[in-house]
């Protein structure tokens, strides 16, 4: 695989991405593409136990590998980008900081603009496939997408910092490392996915809550691309749960041992009301 073409892909994909943010105009961020080596992951993973990280912020962490004094930009354990410059380097980790510093959530499409994307991308080849990434929002989780097209997906997310209040479809810009495929999922007819979007758009959005512990986006995925509103998170959601729990009590100065860890928020693995809900919507 070409490393350059590489670097120019993952660039371009870079700057769409922070140019839809709507907040700034694109050509406030850098221009000529820079020679770095970008996504080729399994070349790029730095030896963290002798890196020396040099800035750090929630999203990324700039780093120096000690043994070769080679510059990584890391998206958890992932590394993006990785050159021998120091100037390329940091060029590449202020173009993320402030794409992360951004509010990169897409603005929610009304309902008339969701079932037109899902008409126009019926017919595609990737329509109806059921996509993964890591949730930056609920760190430790999967956020799942429905595929459109090459490029976009939908998600049911929860308006931005809340979970536990009506959610939203929205139409998210894929990244070719970030999203992939799930597995052993048996594929559904595209025009199943299609009516059940459209079902879900008219039923779900910005009326059914958003639960992260009870309808979160993979029980809404699974239940457009499979029929069945399942989540196999129910350990990571509880170990999510336990974590924010002793957080919250760090913060206030309390021993996290000393927390009452009981009372622990049902998790639902296959929600029957959602399916059955879905299954009764009249699709417009």
């Amino acid at each position: 695989m070409n490393s350059q073409s590489d670097c120019d892909e993952a660039m371009d994909s870079l700057w769409r991405k922070m140019a839809t943010s709507g907040n700034v105009e694109s050509q406030t961020f850098l221009s000529p593409p820079m020679t770095l080596e970008i996504g080729l992951t399994e070349r790029l993973q730095p030896d963290l136990s002798s890196s020396l990280v040099l800035e750090r912020c929630s999203s990324f962490t700039f780093l120096q590998e000690q043994s070769t004094q080679m510059y990584y930009v890391c998206d958890g354990q992932e590394a993006l980008l990785k050159t021998e410059q120091w100037a390329d380097a940091y060029r590449g980790w202020l173009a993320l900081r402030r794409s992360s510093s951004l509010n990169l959530q897409p603005t929610p499409a009304s309902v008339e603009e969701l079932h037109d994307w899902v008409s126009r991308h019926q017919d595609n080849p990737h329509f109806g496939q059921l996509l993964y990434s890591c949730d930056r929002q609920f760190q430790g989780l999967l956020q799942y997408h429905v595929r459109l097209s090459e490029t976009h997906a939908l998600r049911w997310a929860p308006p931005h910092p809340q979970f536990h209040a009506p959610g939203q479809l929205v139409v998210d810009l894929l990244g070719r490392r970030r999203h992939r495929p799930a597995k052993w999922v048996e594929p559904r007819a595209a025009d199943s996915v299609a009516d059940a979007l459209h079902r879900s758009i008219h039923t779900i959005h910005d009326r059914y809550q958003f639960d992260l512990y009870r309808f979160n986006s993979e029980h809404w995925a699974r239940l457009v691309t499979t029929g069945q509103s399942r989540s196999f998170q129910s350990a990571d959601l509880h170990a999510y749960w336990l974590k924010q729990v002793q957080t919250q009590a760090l913060a206030s100065g309390i021993d996290p041992l000393d927390c009452d860890n009981s009372v622990c928020p049902t998790i639902v693995e296959e929600n029957l009301e959602m399916q059955m809900l879905l299954l009764m919507a009249i699709a417009p």
